[in-house]
């Protein structure tokens, strides 16, 4: 869906506004554009990058950002820099376990702050409005998320929100190759 479930918000704003000052942040998926408004209302300062490969999900919120790439995050990642914030909320449930298991890991090569939020139950998805980028190809069990070095945030009914510090440990490393 191009929007987070209202449950996942609230924390993960209330994780955003921990950082003070001017913070650079990317919003991976970037759906209608809510996060972005969200943040700008409370962190004017904040620079805000946005990836979506979606772009019939325009409206006036993605004007909340200070730049929106259309285009998948695996043809652009390399070409962006390093962010204070990274946020993938319901992004990695969309692709194949081994490659959102990469992404996240080219992703802690680019912030020390990574988010991510993926379903934590069993949450069937197709497409949504023709937008095949909607369908879940993989369920993610909280465990896996920590098996590769994340930490838990916040537990929702539907929600697991998880943040990655730093760059990857050579235990992490070696785990995301036996599993993934």
């Amino acid at each position: 869906m191009p929007a987070s479930a209202s449950e996942n918000q609230l924390p993960i704003i209330k994780e955003i506004l921990r950082h003070k000052g001017n913070i650079s942040i990317l919003d991976i998926g970037i759906g209608w554009g809510n996060f972005g408004k969200l943040i700008k209302d409370q962190m004017p300062q904040a620079k805000i990058i946005g990836v979506e490969v979606w772009p019939k999900y325009n409206n006036y919120q993605w004007n909340y950002y200070d730049q929106v790439i259309i285009q998948d995050i695996r043809q652009c990642l390399t070409s962006l820099r390093y962010f204070d914030i990274i946020l993938a909320i319901d992004v990695i449930e969309h692709f194949p376990k081994d490659e959102g298991a990469g992404l996240i890991k080219q992703l802690r090569a680019k912030t020390n702050n990574l988010l991510v939020s993926v379903p934590i139950i069993d949450y069937p998805q197709g497409p949504y409005a023709g937008n095949p980028y909607e369908i879940h190809r993989a369920q993610w069990k909280p465990q896996e998320m920590l098996t590769l070095g994340a930490k838990w945030l916040y537990h929702g009914q539907i929600i697991g929100l998880f943040r990655f510090n730093g760059k990857l440990s050579a235990k992490v490393k070696q785990l995301i190759r036996r599993y993934f």
